[in-house]
């Protein structure tokens, strides 16, 4: 890129003999990237002598007949989709505003769906609420595009975070991915369910894809490392979240989560040292979730009078907003009162809490 022009150079290789297919190089507007990627697309189908069928064609010219600003919210959007308060708010104001720029685009839709279940897993948004609208938004988007992966992603989401559907889910999951298998959002939100019933080889086979297909995105890593600390393999997990901390060094819930494995690995100095970072991060934008797993990391190592001011953060919380009584159970959980964790626990599976679907992952996690 060199201020608003863009110099995409692409070769086509067969690698077999190293011979070169093709070759092509193109110079536009930083607006005309959708364009370019839909003259690749179709430039290296016609090269390998692929015949697009008609859906097919239909599918890419739906795809790139966009926007080209809105998509750049869209993408937006998703770089702030977890992080602290501020941060989910900013994720919805992009994909709003995405929305605004062009009614027809059905990416945002999903986007905006996802954000708003985010939101109410972090207790920033009540839980019926963000029901509703996630739902309202996962129907525009199939409106505009029936066979939009993400989408029915987002739907799968839906059907384990509240309805508690585990076979539902997954299968939406597998068919989001199957529709679009180059989509790391499709696999990371499949990778996701699979942490949180524990079958966390299965959620790193998911990740790992992931990451070949955006390395430069920090979701497939964190959910490497996350799937990693349920296995209790916490050297690798801390490197996997350090990788993904240096592709966004502003990314909160990388800092939250490396000192919380940190602490669960007994390296209490780096998990302080990590959780300070978090706290800068957090400033001003704390969420319940992220205070119950920085509480964890302070109970696990030790400081207990930390531990309990993130308890009584909570209590502040709940003045305001509903707290899922897990994010209780988690600090508890960091202090070793296991009594009163599965008291927690038990509130949240009665009041049929987002949280309570790591249910399965619970031994693994907290204990």
């Amino acid at each position: 890129q060199r201020g608003d022009q863009l110099a995409v150079s692409a070769e086509l290789v067969d690698v077999e003999d190293n011979y070169q297919l093709w070759g092509g190089r193109f110079n536009r507007e930083q607006g005309d990237v959708l364009t370019i990627e839909q003259e690749l697309t179709k430039t290296i189908a016609a090269t390998l002598k692929i015949e697009l069928t008609d859906d097919a064609a239909e599918k890419l010219d739906r795809r790139y007949a966009v926007d080209p600003e809105a998509h750049r919210l869209y993408l937006q959007g998703r770089k702030f989709s977890i992080g602290s308060a501020k941060e989910m708010h900013k994720a919805v104001d992009y994909f709003e505003q995405a929305i605004a720029m062009d009614p027809g685009y059905a990416q945002p839709y999903a986007g905006l769906a996802d954000a708003y279940m985010t939101q109410a897993l972090h207790d920033v948004m009540g839980k019926e609420e963000a029901l509703e609208k996630s739902k309202a938004a996962i129907a525009r988007a199939l409106e505009l595009d029936p066979m939009l992966a993400e989408a029915l992603a987002a739907s799968g989401e839906i059907k384990y975070y509240y309805d508690w559907d585990w076979v539902g889910a997954e299968n939406d999951l597998k068919r989001a991915v199957e529709l679009n298998p180059g989509s790391d959002f499709a696999r990371v939100s499949y990778g996701y369910f699979l942490s949180a019933v524990g079958r966390f080889d299965d959620a790193i086979e998911q990740a790992t894809v992931a990451k070949e297909l955006d390395p430069l995105s920090p979701s497939a890593f964190h959910l490497v490392a996350y799937s990693l600390m349920g296995k209790g393999e916490y050297d690798r997990a801390a490197a996997e979240f350090r990788a993904a901390l240096d592709l966004n060094p502003n990314w909160t819930w990388g800092y939250i989560k490396l000192a919380k494995t940190y602490a669960d690995n007994g390296q209490c100095e780096e998990a302080f040292a990590t959780a300070e970072n978090a706290e800068a991060e957090l400033h001003g934008g704390d969420t319940p979730l992220a205070r119950s797993w920085v509480g964890y990391t302070y109970g696990k190592c030790g400081d207990t009078k930390r531990a309990e001011a993130a308890l009584r953060t909570l209590d502040e919380f709940a003045e305001s907003t509903e707290v899922d009584p897990f994010a209780y159970g988690i600090v508890y959980a960091g202090l070793g009162d296991t009594d009163r964790l599965l008291d927690e626990v038990e509130r949240s599976v009665d009041a049929h809490s987002i949280l309570a679907v790591f249910l399965p992952g619970l031994p693994a996690y907290y204990m």
